[in-house]
């Protein structure tokens, strides 16, 4: 080796160490331009810096030829490296000191990226697939459903729907609530029809709403796939949709010509494949097009149950409706905010109590109740229309309600004419005021009044035929009753009738046909009326029913020789099944008898409370009461005594009417009324059910009580025997229990102590059941040789709890021939002991 020219030593030449100071310093001038450069600036290999220091041009020269020459690396213009260089080969990360290839733009996947080493932001912007966002916006929205049918918050419902911000996926929520729904029960569904009409407009573009149920209808042969009954409760959807002015009444016309012609038949699966939906909506229009058939039927069944009777009020309880709005509620709301705003004349505090009762189908009775108002109180029928004309320019009453309730009081006009004589030219002026002004539609004043008129004229010989159809239709119904006793089917096939307004004549049809025959058919007849009672038939229509009785009495009565005690009968049965009010017989309270001794408790024992029950008791079981032909004589005094109620009030004086009512108010007042009005045909016993079988339901109820403590199963055990007269054979036979078995005792008591809170067993049931146990003394003492001391103890604890009055007393003769007798009131000594003993 040799040393330097200078003399310092070393293994380089001067030659090699000029080089190799060339090239640190172009390093060092590369590392310079790298930190200055653009980062936009596109990398590629540099050219070589000439330096003008240190050495003249030729020397630079020179020493490029001996670099290039010396140095070991490809000339190419890839610039690669070596493998031995530890660079540039296949698999590596490049030679450290390897600037010619750096890369200065910033990678925002790198995990040592850090955003504050870049210039400048970058934005990312990558395009999501329609499909994606469906599939996504599809699994919020039934989030959104599902805890909505878990709270029934419609407005944090409504809130989240419109946080999801996508307008143009809102038939997707009208879809699925209704489809959520169909499995679920009435009360989700009529949740979801509520959810429906608050959306409506608000959240819910009307044709999103549309497009959601043309989706519905065509994929309905799918859903009863899973669901059989899809089609009748989507039938059901529409109807009350339309109902509540949700969909256009025109809607269902467009799609039923549509699905005739068979034009919209793949318009569902065209919107789901352009709106990405590849779940089935995609496939439902091809399978419409090819089997129409069964939207055509929905549709059908949904014009079906809006062209039927009353269809407002029937669909807005299809599904229960809501627990807190009554019909009879909402009429007196109406009509209580109308005469508040007669007083007042606050029209905006009318509409707010307009729109609080959030019923948008019943709002043809404020237009009813407002029109008639006018025409009874001319002087407020100014404000009246202007609250009307308000309400409608306002949108909270519809035109088709406005024009409804006009309709209503014109089909009404003759009954409204007996109390206000210019009742029908008033009409005739508010028709024309209010069409002047713009909120009711021409099309009524001119087309709809002139039909309204003609239908006036044939509307006596429809209503005939109607009524004649009614008529024999419910004979035939009665007639397979008495033959099957099914009191569901007679439910089903008055339902099917839907002509509510018209039960009464089923209700006069029933007692007369059941008058002609056996008391089997009686106390069937009288168990269908209290079975039928409010859920068919309301109470108005009973009484209707009660009122043509009467007044066909006579006639009745030359077909029946018995016809006047039988219709008594029946009328005083109803009242103490609670279908017939006690005043409809015996006039309001302060007409009443002072003491009405009927054992109401036994009949109804779920509602007259204990006291009414002790004060009903009697000591004198025994007494005979009144025949049903004593009050035939009666004078008018008497008649004073009885008052009267609108039974009375109804017959003539001297009509076999007023001595039916005389005979029903002799039944009713006398003593036990409860207990011998419920067996007078014989009682259950006459449908089939023996006083063997009462006995043998009432040891399996206490079998079975003893054995598992469940209180509420046998109250309601005892509940449907209903036979409330037959109840003193429950208190004998749990008491009898308690006494063979003390350690039943606890168990027993609490039953009786239940049965007589709830007033489910009266007073006068309970002193029965103790002294029949009291009368089987003699032979209980053969089998429980405690059993004196045990009843005396059970009798008194009634007594401290008031099941039987605080004067009960007994009397016994053992086989010995001690007597046994219970304590009067006030004595401390319960029983006497037999000497025996």
């Amino acid at each position: 080796m040799a040393s330097g020219e200078e003399g310092v030593p070393g293994f380089l030449t001067e030659t090699q160490r000029m080089v190799l100071s060339a090239a640190l310093e172009e390093r060092d001038a590369l590392r310079g331009e790298v930190r200055a450069v653009d980062p936009k600036e596109p990398t590629g290999p540099r050219p070589h810096i000439e330096h003008a220091t240190k050495h003249p041009p030729a020397a630079r020269a020179h020493h490029r030829a001996v670099a290039q020459k010396q140095e070991r690396r490809s000339h190419q213009v890839t610039n690669g490296r070596p493998k031995k260089a530890g660079g540039g080969g296949k698999g590596t990360w490049g030679d450290p000191l390897d600037l010619h290839n750096y890369e200065h733009e910033m990678d925002p996947g790198d995990p040592l990226y850090e955003s504050d080493e870049d210039d400048e932001p970058m934005h990312v912007a990558l395009p999501t697939p329609v499909a994606h966002t469906v599939e996504d916006y599809k699994r919020k929205v039934v989030a959104l459903l599902e805890e909505f049918f878990s709270s029934g918050d419609i407005s944090a419902a409504a809130q989240d729907l419109k946080d999801l911000a996508q307008e143009h996926y809102h038939h997707h929520v009208v879809k699925r609530m209704v489809t959520m729904s169909l499995d679920r029960h009435d009360r989700h569904k009529e949740m979801a029809a509520q959810l429906l009409s608050a959306l409506y407009a608000a959240v819910i573009a009307p044709d999103q709403l549309a497009k959601g149920f043309k989706n519905l209808l065509e994929s309905v042969e799918d859903l009863e796939i899973d669901c059989p009954g899809a089609g009748d409760v989507l039938a059901t959807f529409l109807a009350r949709s339309v109902v509540d002015d949700v969909l256009p009444p025109a809607f269902l016309k467009r799609m039923a010509k549509k699905l005739e012609t068979g034009e919209g038949a793949g318009a569902g699966g065209a919107a789901g494949a352009e709106d990405g939906d590849g779940e089935g909506e995609a496939g439902a229009g091809q399978a419409a097009g090819g089997t129409g058939g069964r939207a055509l039927e929905v549709v059908r069944a949904a014009e079906g149950k809006l062209a039927s009777a009353h269809h407002a009020e029937v669909l807005e309880k299809c599904w229960g409706g809501s627990a807190r709005v009554t019909y009879e509620g909402a009429k007196g709301s109406i009509k209580q905010l109308l005469a508040e705003y007669v007083v007042s004349g606050e029209r905006g505090e009318a509409c707010r109590c307009i729109r609080e009762l959030n019923l948008p189908f019943f709002h043809h009775e404020v237009v009813k109740a407002a029109l008639i108002m006018a025409m009874e109180n001319k002087p407020k029928e100014a404000a009246l229309l202007s609250l009307l004309q308000e309400a409608a320019q306002e949108g909270l009453i519809s035109a088709s309600q406005v024009s409804k309730g006009f309709g209503r009081v014109f089909q009404n006009i003759d009954d409204l004419a007996l109390d206000v004589p210019s009742a029908p030219d008033d009409l005739q002026r508010m028709v024309a005021h209010a069409t002047s002004h713009g909120w009711l539609s021409a099309a009524f004043a001119d087309g709809v009044w002139a039909d309204l008129v003609a239908a006036e004229a044939s509307v006596t010989n429809e209503t005939s035929k109607v009524l004649q159809d009614f008529k024999s239709r419910s004979s035939l119904i009665v007639a397979e009753y008495f033959e099957s006793g099914d009191v569901m089917e007679v439910t089903r096939s008055l339902e099917e009738l839907a002509y509510p307004d018209l039960h009464h004549h089923l209700v006069k049809r029933l007692v007369t046909m059941a008058m002609d025959r056996n008391n089997r058919e009686r106390e069937m007849a009288s168990q269908l009326l209290s079975a039928l009672f409010q859920d068919v038939l309301p109470t108005d229509q009973v009484e209707m029913g009660f009122l043509r009785l009467l007044e066909a009495v006579d006639d009745l009565a030359l077909d029946i020789p018995d016809a006047a005690t039988q219709l008594a009968l029946f009328i005083s049965r109803a009242v103490i099944d609670d279908v017939l009010a006690p005043h409809f017989v015996l006039g309001l309270p302060g007409n009443a008898p002072p003491v009405v001794a009927a054992d109401t408790a036994a009949a109804d024992t779920t509602s007259a409370p204990p006291a009414e029950a002790t004060a009903a008791a009697d000591a004198g079981a025994d007494a005979t009461p009144a025949g049903p032909t004593a009050p035939a004589a009666a004078e008018e005094p008497e008649e004073a005594a009885l008052g009267g109620g609108p039974a009375l009030a109804a017959v003539a004086a001297s009509s076999l009417a007023r001595e039916v009512v005389h005979m029903s108010q002799a039944l009713i007042t006398a003593r036990h009324a409860g207990e011998r009005l419920l067996r007078c045909w014989g009682g259950s016993a006459a449908v089939g059910r023996s006083v063997a079988d009462a006995k043998e339901s009432i040891v399996s109820l206490l079998s079975e009580y003893v054995a598992g403590g469940e209180l509420s199963e046998a109250c309601r055990c005892i509940r449907e025997l209903n036979l409330p007269f037959f109840h003193h054979e429950i208190v004998k036979q749990a008491l009898v229990r308690g006494m063979e078995e003390p350690r039943h005792e606890p168990r027993v008591l609490l039953l009786l102590q239940e049965a007589s809170d709830e007033a489910l067993i009266s007073t006068n049931q309970m002193a029965r059941g103790f002294q029949r146990v009291a009368d089987a003394l003699p032979d209980l003492v053969l089998d429980i040789p405690n059993a004196v001391p045990q009843f005396a103890a059970l009798a008194e604890t009634a007594k401290s709890r008031a099941w039987i009055p605080a004067d009960f007393a007994y009397k016994a003769e053992l086989p010995g021939g001690d007597v046994v007798a219970g304590a009067q009131e006030g004595k401390e000594g319960a029983v006497s002991e037999p000497a025996a003993a």
